[in-house]
């Protein structure tokens, strides 16, 4: 009988790690994938998979790690590193497009490189509610202000605002902000508790009116869209100074 699959996550210092132990089979698939993402958009340092408990019966259930680091390297500087299995399964794990598995905890640290400053991301559960604005708006304010990214603080903030608002519009609760110094580029996320995802903006046509915030979003965001997580989704908007 196989074993049942048990998805742990943690965090250590500005690394999130995520412990799968078990059979990954293709029903599960789908959570690993939203959990994946989830993790991603909390825009750690890296996101390390450990893999050394994990089985599985066929190469598909595996194609959910490459799946989601060639989708979040279009928008992320965030790598997924796997580690840790042996045997056969690291085999099919190391042939994987978009990955590179490295043998052990460590060594998926050491390609990391140096730390990054410990004041790179800030993090806040904010109320669904109206407050949450002036919440939002206060705290990438701040960001920019700690990073010595002052000029491009009015693009922050309005690009914050509109990812908040749009949520109190369209979704539901929770909702969560994260804004990241990531190099030369600032990642925005906002996470909500709503599945339907938003459409690019009308660029004509009666729709126009209703899609302002987004078109704003599009105007002043390197790149911009959004990815599913447990229970909810996140949209991303990038900011290259």
């Amino acid at each position: 009988m196989p074993l049942p699959l048990i998805v742990g996550t943690g965090w250590d210092a500005d690394i999130l790690t995520i412990s799968l132990i078990g059979q990954l089979d293709p029903v599960r698939v789908p959570e690993v994938r939203h959990v994946l993402f989830q993790c991603q958009a909390e825009c750690p340092r890296a996101v390390l998979v450990d893999l050394a408990g994990l089985t599985v019966d066929s190469d598909l259930p595996l194609t959910v790690f490459a799946a989601v680091a060639r989708e979040s390297a279009t928008w992320l500087c965030v790598p997924l590193l796997p580690y840790g299995p042996a045997g056969a399964l690291a085999d099919r794990v190391d042939g994987l497009r978009y990955l590179h598995l490295h043998t052990d905890r460590e060594h998926a640290l050491a390609a990391l490189g140096p730390p990054v400053p410990a004041d790179s991301a800030i993090r806040a559960d904010l109320p669904f509610s109206l407050a949450a604005l002036n919440l939002a708006r206060d705290l990438a304010a701040r960001a920019c202000q700690d990073w010595g990214m002052v000029p491009h603080c009015g693009e922050v903030e309005l690009i914050v605002s509109e990812l908040v608002a749009n949520a109190l519009r369209h979704a539901d609760p929770p909702l969560r902000l994260v804004v990241a110094r990531r190099g030369p580029d600032l990642q925005i996320v906002v996470r909500d508790g709503s599945s339907l995802r938003p459409d690019p903006p009308a660029r004509t046509g009666p729709s126009r009116l209703r899609d302002r915030g987004l078109q704003l979003i599009d105007a002043f965001a390197t790149v911009w869209g959004s990815i599913p997580t447990l229970g909810g989704k996140a949209v991303w908007a990038t900011l290259r100074t």
